[in-house]
């Protein structure tokens, strides 16, 4: 059956979670062990493909909810560019990578063992891999492995690690709290499952997700997912900047995914009603039912801490919609065109 690893994979997120926040002592004693004993001043957080948009996810949590300086590059970007996000500061690489074998990703912790001043963290699913022996120290979740090509699972487990960690380490009892919850709410997800399914009955000819702030590596990775799983032309926005320009191709094929943010609720639903009325598909994750009643698809989700948080649980309405649009044109999402598991050049 055409994507039946993937979706087993998607159904094993809320376990994998769990796994993660019952062990959550033991990942917080490897963060202050390299923070303290580093002194660090910096955190910058790296990967490739949807490990970037991982990254980028998380620095904004750190940013949020730690003291630290914080950025996200794309690994190749640090490789090629290291005076431009090398900063002289001493500071924490944290690499993202699944299989810990990504090229670029290697290649970046070894020229991070050139810098003075710099320590490594591996963030992967293999605890045994060729980045975890690299870096200066690891947080492993085996519990997020795959067989499949394509991050489902792994994305949001390596992502929920990060955000426990932020919380932790910043100390933000409330966030912590939203985050204890998830696994439980998580587990429990078949309304979500049903609505990217039933949005996948239909064509379109173009998808376009947008996200604001911490939302927007969200948007990146559910942009992916239908590229990859369905061969679907796919664009990612910041939701106000999509009015500057790139709205003149919304028509009846074009399908638009919110991202609803807090602080876009004065700005985001007018945006959407704008692209309604020019025909196109509009489906809102998130955000209040009066704000988007007007909507072609609403998807409401639980309360959470913020958007930080909120982002984690949208994301996987879209991961199903990806499953089940690829099936509908005739691709299986466990067999994407043109790739394969690990990228190694």
């Amino acid at each position: 059956m055409p994507g039946q690893v993937t979706m087993k994979e998607m159904a094993e997120q809320a376990q994998a979670w769990r796994t993660v926040w019952e062990a959550r002592d033991s990942s917080q004693a490897v963060w202050r062990k390299l923070l303290s004993a580093g002194r660090i001043e910096e955190l910058v957080f790296t990967g490739c493909g949807s490990s970037f948009y991982l990254a980028s996810s998380a620095a904004a949590a750190f940013s949020k909810w730690t003291t630290y300086p914080v950025k996200s590059v794309p690994a190749s970007e640090w490789l090629l560019y290291p005076d431009q996000h090398a900063s002289g500061k001493r500071t924490l690489l944290v690499i993202i990578s699944r299989s810990g074998t990504t090229t670029e990703c290697l290649w970046a912790a070894e020229a991070a063992e050139k810098m003075p001043g710099l320590r490594t963290l591996a963030v992967t699913c293999h605890p045994d891999s060729t980045l975890a022996q690299r870096c200066d120290d690891t947080l492993a979740i085996p519990a997020g492995r795959e067989e499949s090509v394509v991050m489902t699972k792994s994305f949001t487990s390596m992502l929920y690690l990060l955000l426990v960690s932020a919380a932790l380490l910043g100390e933000n009892r409330h966030a912590q709290a939203e985050l204890a919850g998830l696994p439980d709410c998580a587990a429990d997800w078949s309304q979500l499952a049903a609505e990217g399914k039933a949005l996948a009955g239909e064509d379109y000819r173009t998808v376009v997700c947008l996200g604001a702030g911490p939302l927007y590596g969200i948007a990146q990775e559910a942009a992916l997912k239908v590229k990859e799983m369905a061969a679907q032309p796919s664009e990612v926005y910041h939701p106000l900047e999509y009015r500057h320009g790139p709205k003149s191709i919304v028509n009846d094929q074009t399908l638009i995914v919110l991202f609803a943010s807090d602080r876009g609720r004065e700005y985001e639903p007018r945006l959407m009603r704008e692209l309604k009325q020019m025909g196109g598909r509009v489906w809102v994750i998130g955000g209040s039912a009066e704000l988007f009643a007007d909507m072609d698809r609403h998807t409401p989700l639980k309360e959470t801490a913020g958007d930080w948080i909120r982002g984690l649980i949208g994301l996987l309405p879209v991961q199903q919609f990806g499953v089940h649009y690829a099936i509908r044109r005739g691709y299986d999402p466990d067999r994407p065109r043109h790739l394969s598991q690990v990228v190694e050049l």
